[in-house]
């Protein structure tokens, strides 16, 4: 989530040996080649967060590329959305953006 190195290999791993039904994969996803990668990787579905709160425009583009494998994540400090690896509070409510 903080842009420090890559989980690609284990995700790999876990979609390859971990005998899961369904796996999401999340953190750090921002931007359309992050996503088809770990699609790639054999996930089920990825997991945005930053970009998806910060650019709405970039998440419906994407959302309709890849239909039923991308969910957006809020986190949230005292309903107010974070972003950026919970370093940047946004003014706006998660109600707000729920809304």
């Amino acid at each position: 989530a903080t842009g420090r190195g890559s989980n690609a290999p284990l995700v790999h791993d876990l979609v390859r040996d971990g005998g899961f039904d369904f796996v999401q994969v999340g953190g750090g996803i921002r931007d359309e080649d992050a996503v088809e990668r770990m699609l790639e990787l054999g996930a089920d579905a990825v997991i945005v967060g930053t970009r998806g709160v910060e650019d709405p425009d970039w998440l419906a583009e994407t959302a309709e590329r890849y239909p039923g494998q991308l969910v957006l994540a809020a986190d949230v400090r005292e309903r107010r959305v974070t972003t950026r690896g919970w370093a940047h509070t946004l003014p706006r409510l998660v109600t707000d953006l729920v809304e």
